[in-house]
């Protein structure tokens, strides 16, 4: 049994201009100690998803279809009083921001003291020694717990947060960009504790991230998301070596390599789709350089397009061809959108 399994899950928000379907028909699973990796663009829908599965929404958003199983239980219709039994025992959250994640005028050790006795009949002494257990895991000096959070760093907060997801042992970890706002240097501490932990505790983790490249470095597998959709989803080394969906390689196109000659960062033309008015067939086809006349009229089903990768485009007998051409700067240059959502494309040659 999986130990989160997420099936055709659709989650709305309630706007003034009407519902926008934000998670479109999402379905995947997350087995016992797997490193899983959500990435995409900003608007792609990936933080709502992860707030969708630890049923942190805002008061506008909902979930409108599906299921989100975990360990056997589905808790999509769960009430709060029902969530509380499973948040932080079974599931834990790192969010993106630490300051605003934290109390300013409580100490750290007494937040962390306070979730650990919501569901544990612990006393003052026991939950502040186990507080400092988790500040030597996380690289802290336990003699800080008493300190307030302006006086650490941003790195260390993100430390904290880390901490505290862990206070109760849960088995899903759910990191919604981390390493936000942080420095180059902060940014691959933090990844590299938060990996440190998972191999070490055995944990399941979600991470979500706008970062291909942190997902090569760090995840089992990876689902991509754009325009509310899973576009593409494997074990992350054949899903990044080889892509089959174009916006897969748009974003390795946009991130520099450490290996090889050096290449041209090429940026993905326009912007993410509106999706109170999301493009028909292929939401990616006002964007793709190798899209046709099928891509604008019939969307893609996502299917399995070698065993244990899935593939959302109507094209996958093209991967080879899109994947060398793709390289080409010049390529996404002339993928230009129209005010009727047409493209001037270059259609690949067959």
């Amino acid at each position: 049994m999986s130990l989160l399994d997420v099936r055709n899950l659709e989650v709305v928000y309630q706007l003034r201009k009407g519902l926008l379907k934000a998670v479109d028909n999402v379905s995947f699973t997350i087995e016992k100690g797997e490193y899983f990796g959500i990435v995409g663009e900003s608007g792609s829908g990936k933080s709502t998803l992860a707030r969708a599965i630890l049923r942190l929404l805002p008061k506008n958003g909902k979930i409108a279809n599906g299921q989100i199983i975990l360990n056997g239980k589905d808790i999509t219709q769960w009430s709060d009083r029902q969530l509380s039994t499973v948040r932080w025992r079974e599931m834990s959250f790192i969010p993106q921001s630490a300051m605003n994640a934290l109390d300013p005028v409580a100490r750290i050790g007494d937040q962390i003291l306070e979730s650990i006795q919501a569901h544990e009949n612990i006393t003052k002494e026991e939950g502040y020694r186990r507080a400092g257990e988790l500040f030597k895991m996380v690289g802290l000096d336990p003699n800080r717990l008493r300190d307030y959070p302006h006086q650490f760093s941003g790195g260390m907060r993100q430390r904290v947060l880390i901490a505290m997801s862990l206070s109760l042992n849960p088995d899903l970890i759910v990191a919604d960009e981390p390493t936000t706002a942080l420095d180059v240097i902060v940014k691959d501490q933090i990844l590299d504790r938060i990996d440190r932990i998972q191999k070490q505790l055995q944990k399941s983790l979600l991470l979500v991230t706008h970062d291909i490249s942190v997902v090569a470095e760090n995840c089992d597998k990876t689902i991509v998301m754009y325009g509310g959709k899973i576009v593409e989803y494997a074990a992350t080394g054949p899903l990044l070596r080889q892509a089959y969906h174009p916006y897969t390689l748009g974003l390795k196109n946009a991130f520099p390599r450490l290996r090889g000659p050096i290449q041209e960062l090429i940026s993905i033309p326009g912007s993410p789709p509106d999706l109170m008015n999301a493009p028909s067939g292929c939401r990616f086809h006002t964007r793709c350089p190798f899209a046709q006349e099928r891509c604008i009229e019939e969307e893609p089903i996502i299917t399995e397009v070698e065993p244990g990768h899935y593939s959302a485009c109507h094209f996958p007998e093209l991967a080879p061809e899109f994947r060398e051409r793709a390289a080409d700067g010049q390529l996404w240059k002339q993928a230009r959108i129209t005010k009727n959502r047409e493209l001037q494309v270059r259609k690949p040659s067959v």
